[in-house]
């Protein structure tokens, strides 16, 4: 089981409960039913994009519960992530932006 299966489940059982709580910034809070509308969504995108399973994503997002939204739609397709602070990577590693 994927770690991100149990967070859906529960999206299933409280939609409206309050999932991810960021104090002051642009969202503030979503609930767990928006919460998987985020990860559904992301991970219809992430496979639009052609990402696939194993492969390792970059993520610069300041919005805090984007990023975890980002994060968690991923990792539930085996795409793996390395959350960065800025754009400056090692040159070992290749900078591909879509």
């Amino acid at each position: 089981m994927n770690i991100v299966e149990p967070i859906l489940f529960h999206c299933k059982q409280n939609p409206a409960a309050p999932a991810i709580c960021t104090p002051g910034t642009s969202l503030n809070i979503i609930s767990y039913g928006r919460l998987a509308q985020f990860i559904f969504n992301i991970g219809r995108r992430a496979l639009s994009e052609a990402l696939v399973r194993g492969q390792i994503v970059a993520i610069l997002v300041k919005e805090d519960i984007f990023h975890a939204a980002l994060i968690l739609a991923l990792t539930r397709l085996g795409i793996v992530t390395v959350s960065c602070r800025e754009q400056n990577f090692p040159k070992r590693y290749a900078w591909t932006q879509s």
